[in-house]
């Protein structure tokens, strides 16, 4: 009995030594540090509004917008705000060409080529890079859409380009992660206290439809089904100057830090244990998916263009999913991923960390070392 007594007893003095030792690592962010993005509160009506046609639309009103890791590093910063359709694009866009010369081609993305978060994308360094060495005018412009893909380049080609008879020769998919399998994405920058807001002060809200049927969409805001991060935050410009003068960190409260880490692993491996494994269907097989894809397919012929889709960041499988949706629209496909560094430093300074998403660094490397291969393609339009 003795003998036990002195085990637990040991066992218990080493966990809390442990446990102190571990939640002072965590408090003080040695470890256990998180990306988090903010954005400024600028706009009194707020920077980002739903829309039942293309998911959300941002206001003119510009905001800061980046990304911070919690200990205070600043890992990107750039400007949150729309353009005359609310889009990620600091032009005015006209449906109507200027000049019948011009090229101009439609980019569908996601948050890698909205990049709002950086000073400069991906797409702005081969826009300039492109007219800079030829005498073709181009204009690439940016409809796409942070958190979104295929149901929400739907939107946008039904309601946006074809609404309002957008003259192009031709468009350009920006295809990452899971953007061929995401439904309608929608977001809405609440006000503190505004009904819906789950946080009790001022926050984003998003949200994914639950199935593919357009008609089923939420019309209001009140219909919508939206869950709050807390990497994302919403901060006054006070906090933002900190930010940028390298005096901001989170402040994080004592825990039983340790104690939560062996809770989630513990639930990880049950459920690991009792969760089969199934290889993940490379095709579209839900017909309502499907119909979209072909819808779009329709407004391709409809507009009269060439189609290119890319893969910036993806899995063989996700690859193969783009292949798939090439193959179906009747569209070019280049898998362009941004190659190994030289060294992990340079690799480091390409991608912000704990997230995944480029800096500006690694957009203006990408959009290098890709512009051959995607300027023959938009050279060869029109």
């Amino acid at each position: 009995m003795k003998n036990a007594t002195l085990f637990f007893g040991s066992l218990l003095l080493v966990y809390l030594f442990a446990e102190v030792i571990y939640s002072a690592l965590v408090v003080n962010q040695v470890i256990k540090r998180k990306t988090i993005y903010f954005t400024e509160a600028i706009d009194p009506n707020g920077h980002i509004h739903f829309d039942p046609k293309i998911g959300y639309r941002m206001s003119e009103v510009p905001a800061r917008y980046g990304s911070i890791v919690s200990d205070g590093r600043l890992q990107s910063m750039g400007v949150l705000v729309g353009n005359n359709y609310g889009l990620p694009d600091k032009r005015t866009f006209l449906p109507k060409k200027p000049d019948s010369t011009v090229t101009r081609i439609a980019v569908l993305g996601d948050s890698f080529t909205a990049s709002q978060f950086t000073e400069r994308g991906w797409l702005d360094f081969f826009q300039d890079s492109l007219n800079s060495k030829s005498s073709q005018r181009v204009e690439l412009f940016n409809f796409s859409v942070d958190g979104g893909g295929l149901a929400n380049w739907y939107g946008i080609l039904e309601n946006v380009i074809i609404e309002n008879r957008f003259e192009i020769d031709g468009i350009i998919y920006a295809i990452c992660c899971e953007d061929l399998r995401r439904t309608f994405h929608y977001r809405h920058e609440f006000l503190k206290n505004e009904e819906g807001n789950q946080m009790d002060f001022r926050a984003v809200g998003v949200g994914y439809h639950d199935n593919w049927n357009n008609n089923s969409y939420p019309k209001s805001l009140q219909e919508t089904d939206m869950w709050f991060s807390d990497g994302w935050v919403v901060m006054n410009p006070e906090e933002i100057d900190q930010i940028e003068n390298g005096k901001w960190s989170l402040k994080k409260d004592w825990a039983p830090y340790f104690s939560i880490e062996l809770f989630e692993y513990w639930l990880r491996i049950t459920e690991s244990l009792t969760t089969p494994s199934t290889a993940e269907t490379v095709s579209f097989t839900d017909t309502a998916q499907l119909n979209v894809i072909r819808n779009m397919e329709e407004i391709h012929k409809t507009l009269n263009v060439s189609v290119l889709c890319l893969t910036l960041c993806a899995t063989n499988e996700q690859i193969a999913d783009a292949v798939a949706f090439s193959e179906v629209i009747g569209a070019s496909h280049m898998d362009v991923q941004l190659p190994e560094a030289e060294s992990p430093e340079i690799g480091d300074s390409w991608y912000i960390e704990g997230d995944g998403h480029w800096t500006m660094l690694g957009a203006e490397e990408f959009a290098r070392h890709n512009h051959d291969t995607i300027a023959a393609w938009v050279l060869s339009v029109n």
